[in-house]
């Protein structure tokens, strides 16, 4: 008996271990921003020329610029830094609210994708300073958007977008621009990428969204636990209303922590991130036998199966989007 309770001892601070673990590393690497894409350091921009949004004379420009986001995964847009200033001086005073940032996806080489996220560059002062604005949106690693700066009000003034680095090292990535010389810029964007090319300066941050597979690990590990509470030496041990708990409460944590980590658009924005990476795990159930594990995937509309000794992964796909398991 005293053998037993030693080993209830030692599993029970196994169990608690594990359940500190799994919520404190998930929540340290949620905290992680990381630069996902951009072309300068978000503090050094070429002051020494600037392109033009808005009007100046009879002319109205829009200008973007393209990135590929780096790393792999689906992440959440958290913030982009670009130096901006108000040029009252090229066509008098401009109304902020009239003018438009936004992340729009790629489409076949042009910035006409869906719009991931848009703001109004508030705060623009009259002299250059780097402009951090907090955004949204999901976007896709290695995936091509577009930054685009717009006027959204004809006859507004204009805004001053530095550019990242100088005019004699064009040619450093995509610049999108049209104008118009009454209203608003429509129609067709023209491209450029050689000569006299050079983007305007952004740098574009956000945070990685776990996968299932990120916490499938503890499902196995409760799988496991279950499985050696069903041997006869251990039934002992799993009696205790101790070790009950402890169990329960990983068993908790583990659904908790994989529904509590869905996008809160997820289900709004089904549509729009469909073909995404994100899985939207919904639910979890483990079988009898400890053997494999099932996660209700509601965006992707499949179920999926994780073999615990062996680790394969199979997805059953299913008519509607599966909200619970039985």
């Amino acid at each position: 008996m005293k053998l037993i309770y030693v080993f209830e001892a030692a599993l029970r601070a196994f169990v608690a271990t594990i359940f500190l673990l799994s919520t404190i590393a998930p929540a340290h690497i949620m905290a992680q921003a990381v630069v996902l894409a951009g072309n300068y350091d978000g503090v050094n921009y070429y002051n020494g020329a600037t392109t033009i949004i808005g009007q100046q004379d009879t002319y109205c420009f829009e200008i973007g610029a393209e990135f590929a986001v780096a790393g792999n995964g689906s992440f959440d847009l958290t913030q982009v830094t670009m130096p901006l200033f108000s040029s009252a001086a090229i066509n008098g005073t401009s109304d902020l609210a009239g003018f438009q940032v936004s992340i729009v996806s790629d489409n076949g080489g042009q910035p006409t994708g869906n719009v991931i996220s848009s703001f109004a560059p508030l705060e623009v002062g009259t002299t250059g300073a780097n402009l951090t604005y907090d955004i949204n949106g999901v976007v896709q690693g290695g995936m091509n958007y577009w930054i685009l700066c717009s006027p959204i009000v004809p006859n507004n003034g204009t805004l001053a977008w530095f550019l990242a680095y100088s005019t004699i090292y064009p040619g450093i990535g995509n610049v999108a621009e049209r104008f118009s010389s009454g209203g608003l810029p429509s129609g067709t964007w023209a491209i450029s990428s050689g000569w006299g090319s050079v983007q305007p300066a952004f740098s574009i941050h956000g945070v990685a969204i776990p996968e299932p597979e990120h916490y499938l690990l503890f499902g196995a590990v409760l799988a496991v636990l279950m499985a050696i509470g069903r041997q006869s030496i251990w039934r002992k041990i799993f009696v205790s209303s101790q070790m009950r708990f402890f169990v329960k409460v990983l068993s908790g944590w583990v659904s908790m922590a994989l529904i509590s980590f869905m996008p809160a658009k997820a289900t709004a924005a089904k549509a729009a991130v469909a073909g995404s990476m994100y899985l939207s795990p919904a639910a979890l159930a483990v079988t009898k036998d400890g053997s494999s594990i099932f996660v209700a995937c509601a965006t992707a509309d499949e179920v999926l199966r994780l073999d615990v000794s062996t680790r394969n992964k199979v997805a059953i796909t299913m008519p509607e989007s599966p909200d619970g398991l039985a």
